[in-house]
């Protein structure tokens, strides 16, 4: 049966749940559509999200050490779900950094030589953790549940180097938004409207 889009991802909000114990620093989840295995939007989104992804790392990590692990995800499904995980003392610093990368993917284009040049790395990576029997079986089984065709568990590497510039920037448009968050930990300094920005 077709599924409704849920509700809660047509609208950007900010939940913090509350914690009876101390904890050490604050954990932000921040969940957002984004397109399923078999959707035309899939592939130009697998190569937003690598961008995306190093660029939080790099942001968040390496230039401005506010997080040690910050994380793009995706946990796929009928309605597929992206999800950007990182724990900071400094939440407000940490959300400014994320909207201003998202900011970048929906109003620039990459270059097409940028876009191709990871390819055959993030293809091998995957196909890497594809070797087991199991792990064929399960996503060969999801595939056809999910998505109506066994064909769509592996990734395509023409489909991947076929993405455009315009592509990525579209999808960034039409996916990075309306986030979810939440954060867990002492947020009397969390500003809730930022995180209702995007």
């Amino acid at each position: 049966p077709e599924l409704p889009i849920p509700a809660a991802s047509q609208r950007p909000s900010a939940s913090f749940p509350s914690f009876e114990r101390k904890l050490p620093t604050k954990y932000v989840r921040g969940y957002f559509r984004i397109p399923s295995k078999g959707s035309p939007d899939y592939y130009p989104y697998v190569r937003l999200r690598n961008f995306l992804g190093g660029f939080l790392f790099q942001h968040l990590r390496v230039q401005t050490n506010l997080s040690y692990a910050p994380d793009l995800t995706d946990l796929d499904g009928r309605e597929s779900i992206g999800m950007f995980s990182f724990e900071t003392p400094y939440v407000d610093s940490a959300i400014r950094i994320i909207q201003k990368d998202i900011e970048f993917f929906q109003n620039n284009t990459l270059l097409e030589s940028a876009i191709k040049g990871g390819v055959a790395k993030y293809t091998t990576n995957t196909f890497m953790k594809q070797e087991s029997t199991p792990e064929v079986a399960g996503n060969l089984g999801l595939a056809q549940l999910l998505t109506g065709s066994w064909k769509n568990a592996f990734t395509s590497y023409d489909r991947l180097s076929g993405v455009k510039p315009e592509d990525i920037q579209r999808v960034a448009r039409e996916y990075l938004k309306n986030i979810n968050w939440v954060v867990v930990g002492d947020t009397r300094d969390v500003n809730k409207e930022l995180l209702l920005q995007k």
